[in-house]
């Protein structure tokens, strides 16, 4: 199966999501997360969740029951098809499993994606593309994780101090390089001055 660059775009912002955070909710139902911002929720907000400090994926808050129901056309509903039109010509325990997983909402993970392949196929060659894998170069990801990561621009792509794949960095990063780049040289610099100067002092004393 091969994946948009649109495709990609959303699997990145829903990946970012899962990163950990830390947010205090004090009694009249402010919460205060690690970044300074305040989300002001009311008194009776306050009263469930005040003063405690959350951490994690997910506050209690913003749990959401998993959805049950699966688009036909989507790839997961392609592959619940699949196994539905196995399972109506010949049973099997593993399948029926898959197939419970799928409309309580839950993911299917790549080794029984794997298991599932090899069962389908045997009965529908043409369910082998439900299952392949994403294909996409490293140059693609890198340019697509730029465009999605802030303050991605063009302002220090063409400095002489960026190597390689280095004009694909965030611009902060390139500037830490450049920096980098620039204090070694100027060390260099005052380096060889102090060596020309011993040098000098050498022949002088030496006369």
């Amino acid at each position: 199966m091969k994946i948009t660059k649109r495709q990609l775009k959303r699997i990145i912002k829903e990946e970012k999501k899962l990163l950990e955070y830390e947010r205090h909710v004090d009694k009249d139902g402010n919460i205060y997360d690690d970044e300074g911002n305040v989300d002001r929720r009311g008194s009776s907000f306050g009263s469930r969740y005040g003063g405690e400090t959350y951490t994690g994926t997910s506050a209690p808050w913003d749990r959401k029951k998993r959805p049950t129901s699966i688009a036909p056309n989507s790839v997961m509903g392609k592959q619940k098809t699949a196994v539905e039109g196995h399972l109506a010509v010949k049973h099997n325990n593993f399948l029926q499993s898959i197939l419970d997983q799928m409309n309580a909402g839950r993911r299917i993970s790549d080794k029984q994606k794997a298991v599932m392949k090899k069962i389908l196929v045997k009965h529908d060659p043409t369910t082998a593309d439900l299952f392949e894998g994403i294909k996409i170069t490293k140059r693609q990801l890198r340019r697509i994780i730029r465009e999605e990561s802030k303050g991605s621009t063009k302002k220090y792509d063409d400095d002489s101090a960026l190597h390689g794949d280095q004009d694909e960095l965030p611009d902060a990063l390139q500037k830490g390089i450049i920096d980098k780049v620039v204090t070694d040289r100027e060390e260099e610099t005052n380096e060889s001055f102090r060596i020309i100067k011993r040098r000098l002092r050498r022949i002088i004393e030496g006369n």
